[in-house]
């Protein structure tokens, strides 16, 4: 029989080897779950600085000017900052 001695007494630590494996499971829940949660922070991050990033960029195309470009991207960064 699995889990037995040859005298069919039970191994005490079957019982442990299932709470284990319900551990490592948790754990790996919680890993997916962090991993999840810095997704979806960077995703945010990502989301928010977007109209900085564009309206920089048009301003670099047009000018040619990566001072003008940095200038514009600050000032749309702490305006959105600003506005939440």
């Amino acid at each position: 029989m699995k889990g037995c001695y040859d005298d069919g007494i039970a191994f005490p630590n079957s019982m442990f080897s299932v709470l284990a494996m319900g551990i490592e499971t948790l754990i790996g829940v919680a890993v997916l779950f962090l991993i999840g949660i810095i997704i979806i922070m960077i995703t945010k991050a990502l989301l928010f600085f977007l109209p900085a990033v564009v309206i920089s960029g048009l301003v670099y195309f047009i000018t040619g000017n990566e001072i003008y470009a940095a200038l514009s991207f600050v000032a749309i960064a702490v305006l959105s900052l600003i506005k939440k």
